[in-house]
C-alpha cells in the first residue's frame, strides 16, 4: 500500500487544495507488501477523499504507515466533523451510513463498503474512531503476503 501511496496523495491533492487541507504523510520505514495494486489505490484513494470530505478548510489530514507482525497498517486521521458513535458503528458493520460533508459533499458510502469489502477479502481488518465535532481516524491492516488459495 505505500508504494501506491504517492500515486493516491498526488491525485488527492487538487481536491484538497480546494479547502486549503494539508496531507502529511508519516511512514516509519519502506514498506513492501504483496497484494493487489488496484485494490490498494482504491483503499487509499477512498479514505482519503473522505477525510477531505469532512475535513474543515484550512485544516490537515495526517496519513500514516506502520509495519506490525506482519501487517501493514495504514491509519488515515482528519481533524474535521467527527461521527456520532452510533452512526460510527453501522458505517463500519454495513458501510452504507451517509453523512454530508464539510461542504455539503453528498456520500453514498458506497466506496467505504467497497473498502470493507477489499481490506477483508485479503484478510485484513478496518476500524475507525472518531469525535464529534474533533475529527476521525481510519485505520487499516493488511497482510504484508497474501495467502495462497489451496
Amino acid at each position: 500500500m505505500v508504494r501506491c501511496g504517492g500515486e493516491v496523495i498526488s491525485i488527492s491533492m487538487p481536491l484538497a487544495k480546494l479547502k486549503n487541507i494539508k496531507l502529511l504523510v508519516k511512514a516509519h520505514s519502506s514498506i513492501n507488501v504483496e497484494t493487489d495494486r488496484m485494490a490498494s489505490l482504491l483503499i487509499l484513494r477512498n479514505l482519503i477523499s473522505n477525510a477531505i470530505k469532512y475535513s474543515h478548510h484550512n485544516s490537515k489530514i495526517e496519513i500514516e504507515y506502520t509495519e506490525d507482525k506482519g501487517y501493514a497498517i495504514t491509519k488515515v486521521r482528519d481533524f474535521g466533523i467527527g461521527i456520532a458513535p452510533d452512526k460510527l458503528q453501522k458505517i463500519l458493520i454495513k458501510g452504507d451510513e451517509s453523512i454530508l460533508g464539510t461542504n455539503n459533499e453528498y456520500g453514498a458510502g458506497l466506496g467505504l463498503r467497497m473498502v470493507i469489502k477489499y481490506v477483508t477479502g485479503i484478510g485484513g481488518t478496518i476500524n475507525a474512531e472518531s469525535v464529534e465535532k474533533e475529527g476521525s481516524t481510519f485505520t487499516v491492516s493488511i497482510p504484508l503476503k497474501l495467502k495462497s488459495a489451496n
